[in-house]
């Protein structure tokens, strides 16, 4: 196994978390995230994703404060093409930021874009947004 691989079970095990969980911060399903393991198919791309995943879940610390933990009050399910995801992902990493924090810079930044009286006047969070 690759050190990475070693790393992210490591680090799977330290937080608590599963594959399925990491599957569902990465955009893929739980066998793809078997394969990483099995195959050592991790392209650089996911492998920038799953690093900004471990920095912002350390083990033994608290999350990072741009990803509260889900409470299951505010989910947003997007269905997209593979390029598509991958443009998105590829966009949030040039940010330095997951997937679903910059969706939600996206929106936010779209939203006072066309309304900014009323954009200011609301409270923003960081409710996690699987994408």
């Amino acid at each position: 196994m690759q050190p990475l691989q070693t790393a992210i079970r490591k680090w799977l095990k330290g937080i608590g978390k599963n594959r399925e969980w990491l599957g569902a911060q990465c955009g893929v399903k739980k066998r793809t995230v078997d394969s990483w393991f099995s195959w050592n198919t991790i392209s650089p791309q996911m492998e920038k994703h799953l690093k900004l995943l471990m920095q912002h879940y350390p083990v033994g610390g608290a999350a990072s404060q741009h990803i509260p933990e889900q409470d299951g009050t505010h989910q947003l399910t997007l269905t997209i093409d593979t390029d598509t995801f991958d443009l998105w992902n590829l966009a949030a990493l040039d940010q330095g930021l997951i997937m679903r924090e910059w969706a939600i810079h996206a929106l936010t930044d779209i939203v006072k874009d066309h309304h900014p009286e009323t954009a200011d006047n609301q409270h923003q969070t960081d409710q996690p947004a699987k994408a």
